[in-house]
């Protein structure tokens, strides 16, 4: 990872670092069968004014805690948050709050997004910020059809700075129940090929896959495939991490019960901020 990205990321990941991890939002709408709007990215960042590109762009220089001003106070960090409908109807607005009280610019990049009539009515501005609801998360996809789409997707965002990635509940569909299992090689063969394409858009990106939530309990066959999924995928952590890209597990399986669950499958408000604060401790520093 080159110096200047390396400060910039350390940069981000202190501030985040000393944020709250308790704070609630005021509405969460999931709607996890929504069709999903192209939108068109933008490079306007969320959290102090906008900046040009090459502002966004400049050099930070990096203080030695997290209260230290840093020499661009503009510098943006781009996040790609790629998934199924558990991301375009779940956390992300209740991360995009996080976010926002953690100080630090951020802009959400992706190839999908919410028309500005959905954000009016469903998320609420909040500290005077405008929800950013970029994203990539593809409803009923399942990891293969993603990184199918990966190339097109990557051609027509701003390259990102991390990339959050919770993708594997839609892979068994189609499967008899007693050979769903036979399915993980083929998810872990597309994860690659994600890691790959955020890879070759930007070396240095740091990515954080998910261990996915389980599904509610009474669906034992299912959440013993989500099981052996997350297994699996943390051993495709360890292997595919570099030091200029580094890999890194969020375990969301953990005490996410069925309280979290809206319907079998999906967060419910409860869920997506669990989720969303899972993801802000992995991005922050150990």
């Amino acid at each position: 990872m080159n110096t200047r990205r390396r400060a910039f990321l350390l940069a981000v990941q202190l501030t985040l670092g000393a944020i709250a991890l308790s704070a609630c939002g005021d509405q969460l709408s999931t709607r996890p069968g929504a069709d999903p709007v192209t939108a068109t990215p933008t490079s306007q960042a969320t959290t102090g004014s906008a900046t040009s590109d090459a502002e966004d762009r400049g050099d930070p220089l990096v203080g030695n805690s997290a209260t230290t001003t840093t020499a661009d106070d503009n510098a943006v960090t781009r996040i790609h948050l790629i998934g199924d409908s558990i991301t375009e109807g779940g956390y992300r607005y209740e991360l995009f709050k996080l976010m926002v009280d953690s100080d630090v610019r951020f802009d959400f990049v992706g190839s999908l997004g919410d028309p500005p009539e959905v954000i009016a009515d469903e998320y609420p501005s909040y500290r005077g910020q405008t929800f950013d609801s970029d994203h990539d998360g593809h409803p009923d996809l399942t990891t293969q059809a993603v990184a199918d789409r990966m190339p097109m997707i990557m051609a027509n965002i701003e390259t990102p700075d991390m990339a959050l990635i919770h993708l594997g509940t839609n892979d068994y569909e189609g499967l008899p129940i007693d050979e769903i299992d036979s399915i993980i090689p083929t998810s872990l063969a597309a994860m690659r090929t994600i890691v790959s394409e955020l890879r070759e858009a930007n070396p240095d990106v740091q990515i954080f896959i998910a261990q996915i939530i389980p599904m509610i309990s009474e669906f034992g066959p299912q959440n013993d495939y989500v099981r052996s999924l997350n297994a699996e995928l943390a051993v495709l952590a360890s292997t595919e991490t570099s030091s200029a890209s580094p890999i890194l597990i969020v375990d969301m399986n953990t005490g996410f019960d069925d309280g979290h669950l809206g319907d079998p499958w999906h967060p419910n408000r409860s869920g997506a901020i669990e989720i969303a604060q899972r993801w802000l401790a992995a991005i922050r520093p150990r």
